[in-house]
């Protein structure tokens, strides 16, 4: 028997560890291709209405990689700079309001 329920908690599991993958990706991209292809992914990753997903990657780190990337994109790689900004836009729009108290704080104060 395969409750509406547990299908839901599953496709959540699935996703969130779809995220953890993106952003332990995004830490560790290095080459221009490397790069391009983590953005790439993360820009379909991060494209969903999920709030409680959207909050997720927020809590485990996706913001803070993307802003790393971002501070290097401007500095080496501006054709980079808008998939970076879609990413960071998609998770922040869709997160909930504590999540983005806790980024403005962490990061958007500075």
């Amino acid at each position: 028997n395969f409750s509406a329920m547990a299908y839901h908690e599953d496709i959540h599991d699935a996703n969130a560890g779809s995220a953890k993958q993106i952003v332990h990706a995004l830490n560790h991209a290095v080459t221009h291709d490397q790069r391009i292809n983590v953005l790439q992914n993360a820009l379909a990753a991060f494209s969903h209405k999920n709030t409680d997903l959207h909050s997720y990657e927020v809590d485990i780190g996706a913001i803070h990689a993307l802003t790393i990337k971002l501070g290097y994109c401007l500095n080496h790689s501006p054709q980079e700079v808008s998939v970076v900004c879609t990413c960071l836009h998609r998770i922040l729009s869709g997160c909930a309001s504590d999540r983005k108290l806790k980024v403005y704080q962490e990061i958007g104060a500075e």
